[in-house]
């Protein structure tokens, strides 16, 4: 059996889908002079290759180009138009240093915006659950700075006051929102003797196969036969998913 290592994210999403769809130049452009800045070349070529592809709205959600924002602009419209009369009606009333002493959307409210850095950093948002229970994003000041491939945050707490690293790279984003997408209908195992046995079957060495810490994929060429070791690294463990392309459904 042929096995091909360490995929890139093109043959990934070719592995899934023999068409794809992007967004174009002019959208992309547009929504980078929105935010005041320009998005890393590395998911830009997201963007236009891939982009409205179904994989990417099957499970979570990818911002297309005219929803793509920053995280300061999101709070001061929720201020505006959602929070700032109640914020108002309890300042006149005396009960705003009781009512909102732990809400930091209303320390967020008394501050000009240049003062937002004490309470929250300023994110570039362009995913979020399916539900909107987390949003995901760059932070500003890495774009700013011209990092090419910049880790990925994740909103907590059902905000976008909080975030916490999501990924070390967009490359992993993308694997991890590709596995969220597909994993329900691949085969899982968790046992690392099951993983082994699993691999040796298959004839992948999981020596060439793992990348400390990071999902990484490989593909059964012969079988057409997709494989992710994906880690935890909090129980320092494995799950071992694949699939075939005949069984992808969507």
């Amino acid at each position: 059996m042929e096995i091909r290592y360490h995929l890139t994210i093109q043959e990934i999403m070719d592995f899934f889908s023999e068409e794809h769809e992007g967004f174009s130049q002019e959208e992309i452009l547009k929504a980078e002079q929105r935010i005041g800045v320009s998005l890393p070349t590395i998911y830009k070529d997201y963007l236009l290759q891939y982009g409205n592809d179904t994989i990417n709205d099957s499970y979570n959600h990818i911002f297309s180009p005219d929803e793509i924002a920053t995280s300061y602009s999101e709070i001061q419209d929720t201020l505006d138009n959602v929070l700032q009369s109640d914020f108002e009606h309890a300042v006149q009333n005396g009960t705003a240093k009781e009512e909102y002493k732990d809400n930091p959307y209303f320390s967020l409210w008394q501050l000009p915006m240049d003062q937002w850095e004490t309470i929250t950093q300023n994110y570039v948002l362009i995913w979020c659950e399916n539900q909107g229970v987390w949003n995901a994003g760059f932070l500003l000041q890495d774009l700013l700075d011209g990092k090419e491939n910049p880790p990925i945050y994740l909103g907590i707490d059902d905000d976008i006051i909080e975030f916490k690293k999501r990924a070390d790279n967009i490359e992993q984003f993308l694997l991890a929102m590709i596995l969220e997408a597909t994993e329900y209908n691949m085969d899982s195992y968790t046992e690392k003797e099951e993983i082994a046995s699993v691999l040796s079957d298959a004839t992948i060495d999981i020596t060439k196969l793992e990348v400390h810490g990071q999902i990484s994929a490989c593909l059964d060429i012969t079988n057409q036969t997709i494989y992710f070791l994906v880690p935890d690294t909090h129980n320092n463990s494995y799950t071992l998913l694949c699939q075939s392309k005949e069984d992808i459904v969507y």
